[in-house]
């Protein structure tokens, strides 16, 4: 992306979106996540990028359950028309609750870095990653083989927590790690609790 781009004010464009998620997950480094936290944007870019992927994850897990016959019936059950819109609501309030446990874990280890700068890093990875995890939590329980990368991406989602630590705190690489670690668990928890009552609640 161009540096015209990266201090563009206001809103990001889908097209630029897509780029810096693509950059965020598949450059997890130092020069890069240090590329990333200095676009300036407006501050709700990060929420709107959550809600945003929390609505279409919602989508696509309905067309799915209706397209491979798993719900395929008339007329349309209203939890699964509900569950399209809890869906960003489900996103929006794990955000928060990572965001906000570990950037207050930074500070009180003496982090400098701003929430707006945390938020905005963490959302260039959260938004996508946690919307492939959501989709996979739906048919997590009826293939042992969808556990593999599940956890996978859990464990990855975590590395890329502590990046952002250590770029927007400026913490080394072992005290982004313990500050991350305890907040991430107690999330990664809350996280499975939810999929699994989102499981349940779906009928399944």
């Amino acid at each position: 992306m161009s540096k015209l781009e990266a201090q563009a004010p206001g809103y990001l464009s889908i097209k630029l979106s897509l780029r810096i998620w693509f950059k965020a997950i598949a450059q997890p480094f130092l020069s890069s996540y240090n590329e990333l936290a200095e676009i300036r944007t407006k501050p709700l870019q990060a929420y709107v990028w959550i809600v945003g992927s929390g609505l279409i994850t919602g989508l696509i897990i309905f067309l799915l359950n209706w397209g491979i016959g798993v719900k395929k019936q008339l007329p349309i059950n209203s939890t699964d028309l509900r569950n399209i819109f809890l869906d960003p609501l489900f996103a929006l309030i794990l955000f928060s609750l990572s965001v906000c446990s570990i950037h207050l874990a930074a500070k009180i280890l003496g982090g400098k870095g701003t929430f707006e700068r945390f938020a905005f890093l963490v959302s260039c990875f959260y938004a996508p990653l946690v919307a492939i995890l959501d989709v996979l939590s739906t048919y997590i329980y009826g293939s042992f083989v969808i556990l593999i990368p599940f956890y996978i991406l859990i464990l990855y989602l975590f590395i890329l927590f502590v990046l952002a630590v250590k770029v927007v705190h400026g913490f080394s690489s072992i005290r982004s790690f313990f500050t991350t670690f305890v907040p991430y668990l107690a999330g990664s928890i809350i996280i499975i609790l939810l999929l699994i009552s989102k499981y349940i609640s779906a009928g399944k």
